[in-house]
Order: structure tokens, then sequence, then C-alpha cells
């Protein structure tokens, strides 16, 4: 069947893209259980969408948590409530949404600080990301995290850290970018690919950025401190792969009802 130009065939296919790209799009930075390497907990349910689905008095992200345990005033373990989705425990100890980390989730499982001058650091401790590759992104082999702390790092940060040079001739250099205000800062576009031979779409890209050369030492806050004679960096933006991956299905879905035709 053919109307305008159109056929049938071309118009399933269209409709078939768009629900790939919509699965690509619900694709979490922080955490999915479709991972290679992450997974529910205690027989959690791992749904098409990557969300754990929890048994009984299971609970958290990826129902490590036990619900039985939680404290009946969820403020009097002390979490740091920009940490949305912790649970505050009997014994006082945070259980914290994959967006955060630290004993009472005070820090950001994706973060990137100004570091010594003309360098800046970035840290990736999302779960599920110590079985992954990390890498600038079209820099593997050559701009990879690492489990090694670089000096001048917050106190109690885990995960994986690069430390990389703003000057554009270092080999792993932080792009320089500039806001519509006129305000200089470096960007870092990281990957987290989960397969060592091949990427999915369920590998994130993951953009930091950081807005000055040199800040102060007060750094573990979850939120950036107002500072007069040095600002402190700010976590700008999270992008996911999808952008790239939308773009080339349109172009094969363009190509593909033009040859069905």
């Amino acid at each position: 069947m053919r109307a305008r130009g159109v056929t049938m065939r071309g118009v399933l296919l269209w409709i078939w893209l768009l629900l790939l790209q919509e699965d690509v799009r619900g694709v979490s930075v922080e955490f999915n259980c479709l991972r290679e390497g992450t997974s529910c907990k205690a027989g959690g349910t791992c749904t098409p969408d990557g969300v754990c689905i929890c048994p009984g008095t299971r609970g958290g992200f990826d129902c490590s948590h036990d619900n039985a345990t939680n404290a009946a005033d969820q403020r009097s373990c002390g979490c740091h409530e920009a940490a949305k989705g912790f649970f505050c425990k009997t014994n006082g100890d945070c259980f914290c949404p994959p967006t955060h980390y630290g004993n009472k989730c005070q820090f950001r499982t994706l973060q990137v600080v100004c570091s010594l001058p003309g360098k800046l650091i970035t840290n990736i401790n999302v779960p599920g990301a110590s079985n992954a590759l990390v890498f600038l992104i079209g820099k593997r082999g050559r701009c990879d995290f690492s489990t090694t702390i670089p000096a001048d790092t917050p106190a109690d940060w885990g995960g994986t850290f690069l430390e990389l040079g703003i000057a554009a001739s270092s080999t792993c250099a932080a792009q320089k970018v500039t806001d519509s205000n006129g305000v200089v800062g470096h960007c870092v576009t990281s990957m987290l690919q989960y397969n060592a031979l091949y990427e999915t779409e369920l590998d994130p890209v993951i953009r930091l950025c950081c807005r000055n050369t040199v800040m102060t030492k007060n750094v573990g806050q979850i939120q950036p401190v107002t500072v007069t004679t040095t600002p402190v960096p700010q976590r700008m933006s999270l992008v996911h792969a999808s952008s790239t991956i939308t773009a080339a299905l349109v172009l094969l879905a363009v190509s593909m009802t033009a040859l069905l035709q």
C-alpha cells in the first residue's frame, strides 16, 4: 500500500526507529541494571527500562538496601538532603541513591574540580563503573581514568579519576568553552564503556564542566560555595550518547524509506 509516495513498510520502519530512540533516551547515567556487570541485588527484577523492582522489604536503586532498617526520622542520621532518594538507617548510616556516595551521601558520583593551576580533576564513581572502561571520548587507551588518586584531590573521594591539563597542547586536555556571559570554563566529555569489545546504547557519555582554573580547598560539599576571590566550579550538564544515535537513526530511516518505496 502506498499513499503520496510513502509505503506502509516505510511507515512501520519509522515507528520502529522512533520506539528504539525512546528506549535510548531513557538510559540513566548513574545506574541501569541492563548494563553488563550491573544487576539488581537480593532477588530484584530488572525491567526492560533498566530499573530494579525489589521484593519484600528490599529497596534502593539496586535492591541492596533493607527498608526494615530505616529510621523513623529520615533526617536523624544527617544524610545530605541534596541526595534525593537516600535512606536513613536506624544505626545512623546513610544509604545513598546512585547519584551520590559517602558516609552521609555528601559527594556526587559525577564531579569535576579545578585543582592545581592549569589542571582539573574529574571523578566518576557511579555504581557499576568499576567494571567499565572509563576514558575521554575518542581517546581510549590514551586518556583513561584510573583508581590512582591525583594530588590535590578532596579527601575521601572514591572511584576513578583523571587529572587533565587545560592547555590545548596537553595530551588529555579539557575543552575550553565560553558561555553567553563571556565566562570562560573547561569541559570534559568522558565515556563509560561496559563491554571492553564494543559500545552499546547503554554506555553513557558524561560531560562535566569547571568554570575556573583555580579553586579553594573546600570542594567536598554537594553545592558550590560562593567565594568572592576564587569561585568554585559547577557541574554544568550531563549528556547521553543518544544524540549521535538519534541522528544516525534519522539518516538510516530516510535511506531505508526511500529503498522500500
